[in-house]
């Protein structure tokens, strides 16, 4: 049966005993201020550290003016990157930050730590960009190397790093980014070609057309596909509120192209917006020229019929409100006070306020609040959930906090129990984000993603590990609302009933994308899960299982109403497991 081919683990774990127990009070705000709601992304494997400074565009070149045998002018730069694991086997991909338009290639300074074992890593710009060798790093060693990588033509501005062996800390730092030698000024062309784009499966990218001209009222482009694994519609569209057009059906592995021609309206936003129905797709973009309609200079034109206004979209709002990195975690200025070692709250109604955390956090006591903190664990030699409420203890409420283990280990989970809430919580690079053992639980406006995921994984016996952005193995009254959830490998939701009955489950307003499934409700052997209600979320198509946002027996009947899958709004059904 399709559930229990991504059924989630089995009993709850034994969680590490901490090792430094204290007992919170309420912390004094001291250390430095986050200039944002911080983000400590992992991408879907690992956890990773953003450190980004942007490229001092307004700074001269350092290369002496080009002479006429010049390639090329070497603008000398200092621009950290984001710094990021490397899984084993595996790679991570990060922006090279605001490089000039006509640039041609970036030099590099990358430095590893922390390989476990012998590894290669390499590097490369951009999904067509040739790799190359930086260096091997032996075991715990911190090797270093500068490396020069053309960009090619379409390249996308992201640097990718892979590592063959084993997972490695990559810290990357732009130190030069070459451009042509200036050359006398010519007339400006009117077609070009756009950033070459892989667009995912289900969902869209969105790019810029360049310099739209001054009364342009359309666009003219042609369009190529490649590397469709299955069949899928292509459909452009220009601006928030263009009318998406079909271009093609691109067949598996084919490569189709089309001449395309899209209105501007007034108010768009000079951005192409391509979709794909059902695969990832690389489409390039080529020829872009504008149109323009015929009119008199005149200073006073005759009048004209007033415009029609563009009608307003009909779909779902705008995402301003999604949660992500500008709206969970940490607020913007809020100063963080270091805290080393382990939490215990034996004080009923302690309030954890500005901490961050290099330790776990057990909850042993009654009503403790923890907001505007960070918590990011230890070493860890068993399993180990960064917040501990296996003891049900009533009333903890989460908000406005970021976990993430600063140490990846297939060991890290994220909070662990059952009586609390969470609100504007930002969980990822564990393997489990949420795991409850029991009910009366709400889950709201937080961004749940970028699980850590370990092909041969000890807590199951060397085989994939089971990660779930939300596993629930028993309870009631649990409340799922207004979420951004994805990255998980096993299941965005996941309802064991391991080790007993599930009932009044409520899943409305989220964003929901990944795993076999991304809802899978199993019944085992306590039966037809009760009061289930899955409503007005939208539903990525990035699953195993095509199509499947949610998998369960007939036996269980859910309440299910206007979920649609995005962009194309195609309505959601139930996969009988």
């Amino acid at each position: 049966m399709l559930n229990t081919r991504f059924r989630a683990k089995s009993s709850t774990p034994t969680t590490s005993s901490p090792s430094d127990l204290t007992t919170a009070a309420p912390s004094t705000r001291t250390g430095s201020s986050f200039a944002k709601r911080p983000t400590m992304f992992a991408a879907a494997t690992l956890a990773v550290l953003i450190g980004v400074t942007g490229i001092a565009g307004a700074a001269p070149a350092q290369a002496a003016p080009a002479t006429a045998a010049s390639s090329a002018v070497q603008t000398a730069v200092a621009t950290a990157l984001e710094t990021v694991v490397v899984p084993p086997g595996g790679q991570k991909t990060i922006s090279l930050g605001s490089l000039p338009a006509n640039a041609t290639a970036v030099t590099l300074k990358l430095q590893g730590a922390g390989a476990w074992q012998n590894t290669d890593v390499l590097a490369s710009v951009g999904p067509n960009g040739a790799q190359k060798k930086v260096f091997t790093a032996t075991k715990d060693a911190k090797p270093s190397a500068t490396v020069t990588l053309p960009l090619q033509s379409g390249h996308n501005g992201k640097l990718t790093l892979t590592s063959s062996q084993a997972s490695i800390k990559m810290t990357s730092t732009v130190t030069n980014i070459a451009v042509p030698a200036a050359k006398p000024a010519a007339a400006a062309s009117s077609s070009g070609s756009l950033e070459t784009v892989v667009v995912p499966s289900g969902g869209q990218k969105t790019i810029p057309l360049g310099n739209v001209p001054a009364g342009a009222t359309s666009v003219k482009f042609t369009l190529a596909a490649a590397g469709a694994w299955q069949d899928t519609v292509v459909k452009a569209s220009v601006g928030p509120n263009g009318a998406q057009k079909t271009v093609f059906t691109a067949k598996k592995d084919a490569k189709p192209s089309a001449s395309v021609t899209l209105p501007l309206q007034s108010g768009h936003n000079g951005k192409l917006t391509l979709t794909s129905s059902q695969a990832s797709v690389q489409l390039k973009t080529t020829g872009v020229s504008f149109g323009t309609s015929a009119a008199a200079p005149a200073p006073a034109p005759a009048p004209a019929p007033a415009p029609v206004p563009a009608p307003k979209p009909t779909t779902a709002p705008a995402a301003t409100g999604t949660p992500g990195k500008g709206n969970t975690g940490v607020p913007s200025g809020t100063s963080l006070k270091v805290h080393n070692g382990d939490l215990n709250i034996t004080a009923a109604g302690t309030v954890i306020d500005g901490l961050d955390i290099r330790g776990l956090v057990k909850i042993s006591a009654p009503n403790v609040t923890i907001k505007n903190s960070v918590i990011r664990g230890r070493a860890l030699t068993g399993v180990a959930p960064l917040i501990n409420n296996l003891g049900g203890q009533p009333g903890l409420k989460i908000t406005d906090t970021e976990l993430f283990p600063s140490t990846p280990s297939p060991y890290a989970m994220g909070i662990y129990g059952y009586n609390f809430s969470a609100t504007r919580v930002n969980i990822h690079g564990v393997i489990d984000s949420i795991h409850l053992t029991g009910g009366n639980v709400s889950i709201d406006k937080s961004w749940l993603h970028d699980n850590l995921h370990y092909s041969s994984d000890p807590n199951h016996g060397g085989k994939p590990s089971h990660d779930d952005s939300i596993q629930i193995q028993k309870g009631s009254n649990i409340s799922v609302t207004n979420n951004n959830i994805s990255g998980a490998f096993n299941s965005g939701i996941q309802i064991t009933q391991d080790t007993g009955k599930v009932s009044n489950f409520t899943f409305t307003g989220n964003y929901a994308n990944g795993g076999g499934c991304t809802v899978n409700i199993a019944e085992k052997s306590y039966g037809p899960v009760q009061g289930v209600k899955i409503a007005d979320n939208t539903f990525g198509r990035d699953t195993k299982v095509n199509n499947c946002a949610v998998i369960a027996k007939s036996s269980t009947k859910i309440d299910l109403a206007r979920n649609f899958y995005v962009p194309d709004r195609t309505a959601v059904t139930v996969h009988k497991g």
